[in-house]
């Protein structure tokens, strides 16, 4: 049985120098998990592509998913977030408010992703990760864990951030930087080359941590 219809109620929007055609769906069976009933109104797609029939994935009102991008298992976008390009999410990966996931990156697990956050290009969210406030995560990046990235800050390169960790404020990681266990990295702190950054330890105001620096513990 089909989860979900394309309905009649259509609206254009603008992508990059062009426009597309997005339709409202509409459900054709409850998804409990989401308080969805037969009948509700959901967002919209530009192709069913972008929803896969099978499991309770889906997408609130207000909510976009278009090009090539495709939702699957019990993802949820929500609010007036975007996933686009050829953007993927697995498994009860939740993406909200006004979030934008697009290029070919990828939210899975129970990951979140919410605020005016952006993942884009390659980047990865899994695990318990969350990412939200104006937080941004492209090229290569991953956060995962229960990492949170958060405030301005921005992740990006082949950087890490794992574990239990917290990156927010101005501060930024990259380059092959690691930043895993207990560790924050925050205000205007910057994490960059082959640095790693671990245990309790605190990065914070204008400190630069970089190359072959390994910083361990209760450090600040």
């Amino acid at each position: 049985m089909q989860k979900y219809e394309l309905t009649e109620n259509i609206k254009s929007i603008g992508v990059g120098k062009s426009e597309i055609t997005i339709h409202q769906i509409r459900a054709l069976r409850p998804i409990e998990r989401f308080g969805v009933k037969d009948g509700d109104f959901g967002g919209w797609i530009e192709k069913e592509d972008n929803l896969t029939q099978d499991h309770d994935a889906w997408i609130s009102l207000n909510a976009l998913v278009f090009n090539n991008a495709r939702l699957f298992d019990n993802a949820h976008v929500t609010g007036t977030a975007r996933v686009y390009g050829t953007a993927r999410l697995f498994d009860n990966a939740h993406v909200t408010s006004r979030a934008k996931i697009f290029h070919t990156a990828q939210v899975t697990g129970d990951a979140q992703v919410s605020g005016n956050a952006r993942v884009y290009d390659h980047a990865r969210v899994f695990g318990n990760a969350q990412v939200f406030g104006n937080a941004q995560l492209f090229d290569n990046a991953r956060v995962f864990g229960n990492a949170q990235v958060f405030g301005n800050a921005r992740v990006f390169g082949d950087a890490w951030v794992c574990d239990h960790t917290r990156v927010f404020g101005n501060s930024r990681v990259y380059d092959h930087a690691r930043v895993i266990e207990n560790a924050e990295v925050f205000d205007q702190a910057e994490v960059f080359g082959d640095a790693e950054v671990f245990g309790d330890t605190k990065v914070s105001g204008y400190l630069e941590v970089n190359d072959e620096w390994y910083m361990y513990g209760d450090e600040e």
